[in-house]
């Protein structure tokens, strides 16, 4: 079962790999800057005084990136399509390349989290738009041979499972971290 997964997983990748041919440059940079995106946004909704989607948004993020994610990738490792010898379609990273494993991938994950956290926070508009970057973003690095379609997939389901898990522990989380958070900006005239 495990190789017929594996089988199908290379075909699907290598399906999309092959549209590296059409606009290389476009995919790499929406590959690299896809994901800068998602601090923009949570930048811009802090500045706009709506900190709590911002805020809970963030911790889900971070919670699947570096929590469940780095759970899951210490069991099972996976090394990145670009190790092939037959792929040499680089997209690094300018800030936060971790070259390695690449299962799950952090990017869909943390995108992921960010996007449905929106969406549950009733942020339609943002939650739509990040939803059409974040499919842009893991499809590019599927294109770019920088993940599997595997990790990608598992990455979506992380970050939707950490959206999850804190909606089921939201009060402890407003008590303890989103509302002093909120009182200290308010404070300090952020």
């Amino acid at each position: 079962m495990l190789n017929t997964l594996i089988a199908l997983d290379e075909r699907v990748f290598y399906f999309f790999h092959n549209w590296a041919h059409f606009l290389p440059g476009l995919w790499k940079w929406i590959a690299i800057l896809g994901v800068y995106i998602i601090p923009l946004v949570l930048v811009w909704f802090w500045l706009a005084r709506r900190r709590e989607p911002a805020l809970l948004a963030f911790i889900a993020g971070i919670f699947a990136w570096f929590g469940l994610n780095n759970i899951i990738g210490h069991y099972v490792v996976r090394m990145r399509p670009t190790a092939l010898i037959d792929l040499n379609f680089p997209a690094h990273e300018f800030l936060f390349d971790r070259p390695g494993p690449s299962f799950p991938s952090d990017h869909a994950a943390f995108m992921t989290a960010v996007m449905v956290s929106f969406f549950l926070a009733g942020e339609r508009r943002v939650g739509w738009f990040l939803a059409i970057v974040t499919f842009l973003t893991v499809l590019a690095r599927i294109v770019t041979a920088q993940h599997w379609p595997g990790d990608i997939l598992v990455g979506l389901l992380v970050g939707a499972a950490s959206v999850a898990i804190l909606s089921v522990i939201r009060r402890p989380i407003d008590r303890w971290l989103i509302n002093p958070l909120v009182s200290f900006a308010r404070r300090i005239g952020l």
